[in-house]
């Protein structure tokens, strides 16, 4: 391990057998022109050789940690930020690669904004695929959009060490996927998040990433604890049934070609969420009537094939009617629906 330095930003890269990409990684990390951070990379038992390009590097920013054994990208992270000594800590991948101002933006935004506690940016894809991954960068919509999905780039964000780390905040290890989106729910009532709408990251899509990995199985069943999670501190306990709409929804498939049951059922429970925040008043009332009258326009729209009954079930529900659908949206799935032949 090299010796340790005082930083304003300790930036934390796990890495498990990245050695194919690590140099490029590395490398953006250190042409950031914040030049006050410390790079903490944590081999998580990696078997490619890849500790020997991080020890190639000649900069003494650069603390390599090696872990004897791979335990996966939460213990990983832990380890991290068990030896984090900047002022924010930041998440960097190993198979990504920084815009040379990452840092210096984000610490700038971070001072301007002391009551901001977790923050990201957006992201550009390249690789398998293209397009920049946009995120909603208001506290509200984010915490309500993290009923459904997570909308911060892991890669992209940096937090305070005080009072979250320092406070005992750490990933769950349990979770061997989707440990970030189990991290932001858990910390989401305690804490103020922001989205930078910048590009401040270039987000590699790749076969061996470990989003392409992952057991759909376990994936699913950690989403379930955080989905439950949540939807508990609203007071609702979920059957099989709502989880099922709530998964669907969740992941964007809306089961287009789906029955008109599978749409009136979406849109109960959407509203089921609503009512129970009414009661106990956990998230913005106006961002979440966006966010689920976003969910229910979606669902409409992917099942207007239907025909006029997806049309008329969408212009009677209390979503529709508190949602910001614009007008050329709302008239578009008419259009839609209309068409039904049959």
């Amino acid at each position: 391990m090299r010796a340790s330095v005082k930083a304003v930003v300790s930036i934390v890269m796990p890495v498990f057998n990245r050695q194919r990409f690590l140099r490029e990684a590395v490398q953006s990390v250190l042409c950031q022109t914040l030049r006050d951070f410390e790079l903490i990379v944590v081999d998580d038992g990696s078997t490619d050789g890849g500790s020997k390009i991080v020890e190639s590097f000649q900069d003494g920013r650069i603390r390599l940690v090696r872990l004897e054994r791979n335990s996966g990208s939460a213990a990983a992270m832990n380890a991290g930020l068990d030896l984090a000594r900047g002022h924010y800590v930041a998440r960097m991948d190993a198979d990504d690669i920084c815009v040379p101002s990452r840092l210096e933006r984000q610490v700038e935004f971070m001072e301007r904004n002391p009551s901001i506690g977790i923050s990201g940016a957006w992201a550009r894809m390249f690789g398998a695929k293209t397009g920049v991954v946009e995120r909603p960068t208001e506290d509200a919509s984010i915490k309500c959009e993290l009923l459904f999905n997570c909308v911060l780039n892991h890669p992209t964000v940096i937090m305070r060490r005080q009072p979250l780390i320092d406070g005992g905040v750490r990933y769950d290890p349990t979770f061997k996927t989707c440990e970030d989106f189990d991290l932001w729910a858990r910390v989401a009532p305690d804490v103020e998040f922001a989205n930078l709408p910048q590009v401040l990251l270039h987000y590699r899509v790749h076969a061996m990433q470990t989003t392409a990995t992952d057991c759909p199985s376990q994936r699913a069943n950690c989403l379930g604890r955080i989905f439950a999670m949540q939807l508990n501190r609203l007071g609702l306990d979920p059957t099989d049934g709502d989880v099922a709409v709530h998964t669907a929804l969740a992941g964007w498939k809306l089961k287009s070609g789906a029955d008109l049951s599978f749409v009136v059922a979406a849109g109960n429970w959407l509203e089921m969420i609503w009512e129970a925040n009414q009661r106990v008043g956990i998230f913005d009332a106006r961002a979440l009537a966006r966010v689920l009258g976003k969910l229910w326009y979606g669902v409409c729209s992917a099942n207007a094939a239907i025909g006029m009954p997806v049309w008329t079930t969408f212009e009677s529900s209390s979503l529709t009617r508190r949602s910001t659908i614009p007008a050329a949206a709302r008239l578009g799935l008419l259009v839609k629906a209309s068409m039904r032949r049959g």
